[in-house]
C-alpha cells in the first residue's frame, strides 16, 4: 500500500521534471532567437471561439515571424495544462513563470493578453517578475478585445502601462475598432478581426448540404419558442446544438450544414463560418458586434420577435439550389471582405509592423 508520503513525494517529482520539459522547451526554442511572442490562457481546457482565434494567431504568426520564438502560456497559478484537447493542434503549452522567470535571455517580447484576463495576469505577478518585466528591452503588451462588453476599466488598464510604456489593443470586431476605443484607454488600436482555422476555407455545394440546423449554445429566453416553431414547421430539419462537441467533429457539422442560428453576439463564429462554408446563417443584429453594413441583410433580424415571426418563412424561401447558392454568393462575398486567411495574415502583419489601423 502506498502511504500519503510515497504519494506526496510522487507528485513532486512529477512537478520537478514538468518543470524541467518545459524549461528545455523554452530554451530550446529560443536557439539563435532572442524576440519572444506568447499569449496567455487559462489552464482549464475551456471551449469558446475566442482560444480558436488565440491559436490561429500563434500560427500565423509563428509563420511570418521567423526570427521569433512564439508560445502559448498558461496562468503559473493554475494547475498544470500541458495541451488543449478539444480540437486538434499540436501546441504543447507552457507556464508563464518558465517564461518569465528566464526574460533575461530575451530582448524583446510581445504579450497577447486576452481583455477579460489582464486583472489575473496583474494579479499573479510577483515582484521579481514584474522587475524582471520591466528590464526587457522592447516590452509591449497587446490587450485582445475579443468582446468590447468585457473591456476593463481604464483604472485596471492603465496598471498595464506600469510594466511598459507600449500597450496596444487588437479589435476583434470592426464596430469597435475606431478612435473612440483608442481615446478612452489613451494606447494604439488595431483591427485584427477574428480567424478560427489555420488556412483558408472551402465552400462547399447546396447539393451537398443537409437539412441540418446548427443551433449556438447560448442561452436567450426566446430560444424554446423559436426553435419549437422550426420544429413544428419544419420536422424534417434536424436541430443541433453544439455542446460538448470536439472541435474537429464541429467542423465537419459546419461543413455539411445548410442552416446555422445564433443566440449569443449575434457576429460570432455560428454566424461568419457557416457562410464562408456555402451555408446561411440567422441571428439578431446588435450595434456593439455587427458592422453597420451588415444591418440591411434579412437573415439579421431586428429583434428576437422578428426572428421568431419570420424564420421559418425564410428558410423555406432560401431552400432550394437557386436562392440559397445566389443568397450565401451575396452574403459570403461581403463578409469575405472582412473574413478570410489572406486579411487576417494581412492585419496580423501589420500589427507586427506596428501598421495600425482602425476606423473613424
Amino acid at each position: 500500500m502506498v502511504s500519503a508520503f510515497e504519494t506526496r513525494i510522487k507528485r513532486l517529482m512529477r512537478r520537478f521534471i514538468y518543470r524541467v520539459v518545459q524549461t528545455f522547451i523554452f530554451y530550446f526554442s529560443l536557439i539563435n532567437k532572442r524576440n519572444s511572442i506568447i499569449m496567455y490562457i487559462p489552464a482549464n481546457n475551456m471551449i469558446s471561439g475566442g482560444i480558436l482565434s488565440i491559436y490561429s494567431l500563434y500560427y500565423v504568426s509563428k509563420s511570418i515571424l521567423k526570427n521569433s520564438s512564439v508560445f502559448i502560456c498558461t496562468s503559473s497559478e493554475q494547475p498544470a495544462l500541458r495541451k488543449y484537447d478539444w480540437f486538434m493542434n499540436n501546441v504543447n503549452l507552457i507556464k508563464l513563470n518558465v517564461i518569465l522567470n528566464n526574460l533575461f535571455i530575451i530582448n524583446d517580447l510581445v504579450i497577447h493578453l486576452p481583455e477579460c484576463f489582464i486583472s489575473d495576469f496583474l494579479d499573479n505577478l510577483t515582484t521579481k517578475q514584474i522587475d524582471k518585466l520591466k528590464a526587457v528591452r522592447n516590452l509591449q503588451i497587446n490587450v485582445m478585445n475579443q468582446n468590447n462588453e468585457l473591456m476593463p476599466t481604464v483604472t485596471v488598464f492603465d496598471n498595464l502601462k506600469k510594466l511598459t510604456n507600449t500597450v496596444t489593443i487588437t479589435a476583434a470586431h470592426k464596430q469597435y475598432a475606431n478612435k473612440k476605443l483608442s481615446q478612452k484607454y489613451q494606447v494604439p488600436v488595431h483591427y485584427l478581426s477574428a480567424w478560427f482555422e489555420q488556412n483558408s476555407l472551402l465552400v462547399e455545394h447546396y447539393s451537398k448540404k443537409k437539412d441540418i440546423l446548427i443551433v449556438s449554445p447560448d442561452e436567450h429566453p426566446r430560444k424554446t419558442a423559436i426553435l419549437n416553431k422550426i420544429k413544428y414547421n419544419l420536422p424534417h430539419i434536424k436541430q443541433v446544438i453544439v455542446k460538448g462537441m470536439q472541435y474537429d467533429d464541429y467542423k465537419l457539422l459546419e461543413k455539411q450544414a445548410k442552416w446555422s442560428l445564433s443566440f449569443g453576439e449575434g457576429f460570432d463564429g455560428y454566424t461568419i463560418f457557416p457562410v464562408l462554408k456555402g451555408g446561411i446563417s440567422f441571428a439578431v443584429y446588435n450595434e456593439t458586434f455587427f458592422d453597420s453594413a451588415y444591418e440591411k441583410f434579412p437573415n439579421f433580424y431586428k429583434s428576437y420577435d422578428e426572428m421568431e415571426k419570420t424564420i421559418v418563412e425564410d428558410i423555406m424561401r432560401y431552400d432550394n439550389m437557386l436562392n440559397y447558392s445566389e443568397y450565401n454568393n451575396i452574403l459570403r462575398s461581403r463578409l469575405e471582405q472582412d473574413y478570410s486567411y489572406q486579411a487576417y495574415t494581412s492585419r496580423v502583419k501589420d500589427f507586427y509592423n506596428k501598421h495600425y489601423f482602425v476606423f473613424e
